[in-house]
């Protein structure tokens, strides 16, 4: 096969394998959580992001990979844990908000929780945050992060430590696709504006710095952006918080 016969989607999963032996459960008691996976180009991490979705408590979980066209074996890896992984797709899409639409679309769970290629959620990272779900759209829980400046920090609202219903994005409005980073702190702005979140403590994954989200300068505009575009902000205040920030990223080159 010469590489322009090599087709541009490839697909996989347990959903696509008829003797998988493999099929979500309808369990009123343990309602059907996806986690949700978008990576490009992540071989070096994508394998323990998937063993940590593989050890969840909670008995009924789906893992969904939306990979935008991998050229580093990342396919490879995806196709080597094809019967634990319920639903993956490989073809070059429009960033990462194209790419979460694109895997909401794929999801059959009730709620969802987006999972770094490089991120890992603690064994009890999904049956804690669904068992706090009851009568909200959003769960915020913690995340651990190893900070090279301020060593082990727990913080909050971080993808791999949210709980979302799909349903809320039928109200609040689908990932803006026009963002490359910060769509999801524009969805999240909304929910809570919306009053329909609840925060708990319990510490349910861990993440690294990497990807888009590493790009210091890019992070504050996107971060202004959404927090204005959310409501959560006036025009002024964005613009009072972005501009220190602005110098300090043009002071580090």
């Amino acid at each position: 096969m010469t590489r322009s016969e090599i087709p541009t989607t490839r697909t996989g999963g347990w959903r696509h394998a008829p003797d998988a032996g493999r099929q979500a459960v309808d369990d009123p008691a343990h309602p059907l959580v996806t986690v949700l996976t978008v990576v490009r180009n992540g071989a070096a991490t994508l394998e323990a992001c998937l063993r940590s979705v593989m050890a969840q408590t909670w008995p009924n979980v789906e893992h969904v990979i939306v990979d935008g066209g991998s050229t580093d074996g990342t396919v490879a890896v995806l196709e080597r844990f094809d019967r634990d992984i319920a639903c993956w797709i490989s073809e070059p899409d429009g960033g990462i908000y194209d790419a979460l639409n694109k895997g909401l679309r794929l999801a059959r769970g009730a709620s969802y929780v987006v999972l770094g290629c490089d991120d890992c959620l603690l064994p009890g990272g999904v049956e804690a945050l669904a068992r706090q779900a009851d009568g909200v759209d959003v769960v915020f829980g913690r995340v651990r992060f190893d900070s090279p400046r301020h060593g082990e920090m727990l913080i909050r609202n971080h993808s791999a430590g949210t709980l979302i219903r799909l349903d809320a994005h039928r109200r609040l409005g689908w990932y803006d696709a026009s963002y490359r980073i910060a769509a999801d702190t524009k969805f999240l702005m909304a929910a809570r504006r919306a009053g329909v979140t609840r925060e708990i403590d319990d510490v349910v994954g861990v993440f690294t710095v990497g990807g888009a989200s590493g790009d210091y300068r890019a992070n504050v505009l996107e971060h202004a952006r959404a927090m204005r575009e959310s409501g959560a902000w006036s025009a002024w205040r964005s613009v009072l918080w972005r501009a220190p920030r602005l110098v300090l990223a043009a002071l580090r080159g």
